[in-house]
């Protein structure tokens, strides 16, 4: 897919991925404005996604810190092949080893979605394309021991040896007495973090 699957109007595209470098080679808009509010976007976006994992303000700081990060932006565009159709000028001799660049270059392309297609859509490509890939990495585990903290209320996990699927175990998330999400694996801590994982995307929806 590309940016322009994404940013429906042709002018907002134009200006999106337009680099500063070749704006002013050419005398044209540069997406540097775009950059500015894809940037409050993204934090609105992924503020709101981590107040529904009910965790504490500190967590929550220091969690979108790391998925606002140069790093993660660069690495969202990596993923893609969004970055060959960012115009760049003659001074930037390879825009695919400069990470504020690309970094740059997502949050231009979210002020534009905003703009073209409104919020829900901005939510939609930030959660695709940074959220989800991001999130995979975390201890779901972990994620899911703090709400319960933060709760107070009581969190268990059932395994047992699973003779249903092609996966050796399988694992319960026994919250506040509930039973919640029921994860497999081939590893006990694997069944327990797919466990973890689906119960958290069951408190998401459900925003508890």
């Amino acid at each position: 897919m590309s940016v322009r699957n994404w940013v429906k109007k042709k002018f907002l595209y134009d200006i999106a991925t337009t680099h500063s470098s070749y704006a002013n080679e050419h005398h044209s808009i540069s997406n540097e404005r775009l950059e500015y509010l894809g940037d409050s976007v993204l934090n609105f976006v992924v503020s709101d996604y981590l107040y529904s994992l009910n965790i504490g303000e500190s967590e929550m700081s220091s969690k979108r810190a790391h998925i606002v990060s140069e790093a993660s932006l660069c690495n969202a565009i990596d993923m893609t092949d969004f970055v060959k159709e960012l115009r760049v000028g003659k001074s930037i001799k390879d825009k695919n080893k400069i990470s504020s660049i690309k970094a740059d270059f997502f949050e231009a392309i979210l002020g534009a979605i905003y703009l073209s297609s409104g919020i829900k859509k901005a939510k939609l490509f930030v959660h695709k394309y940074l959220i989800d890939k991001v999130v995979i990495s975390q201890d779901y585990k972990t994620l899911l021991q703090e709400y319960a903290q933060n709760k107070h209320i009581p969190l268990q996990y059932i395994t047992s040896q699973n003779s249903t699927k092609n996966t050796k175990f399988c694992a319960k998330v026994i919250l506040n007495g509930v039973e919640c999400g029921i994860g497999y694996g081939d590893s006990i801590k694997k069944a327990e973090f797919d466990a973890a994982q689906k119960t958290m995307d069951i408190l998401r929806r459900n925003k508890q």
